[in-house]
């Protein structure tokens, strides 16, 4: 399992930890396996490369920025 805090885009709001996703078989039928998620969670630098959060992957308006990532077991 893994899991994300983020900040709001405009209120500077930090959340508590969300889960994003988690190891096992996709929709699309590819597979995400743990070492995957720890691998991200370990990696996981804002200051390189920050990833927004979008409404159902719609662009223009972004719902905040990933500030950390961990891992857990499912």
């Amino acid at each position: 399992m893994s899991d994300l805090r983020w900040s709001m885009a405009t209120k500077k709001t930090k959340t508590g930890w969300l889960r994003f996703g988690r190891s096992g078989d996709t929709i699309d039928g590819r597979e995400i396996n743990d070492q995957d998620i720890l691998e991200a969670a370990r990696d996981y630098d804002p200051g390189f490369y920050t990833a927004l959060i979008w409404y159902e992957h719609r662009r223009g308006f972004n719902m905040g920025k990933v500030l950390s990532l961990r891992s857990e077991k499912n």
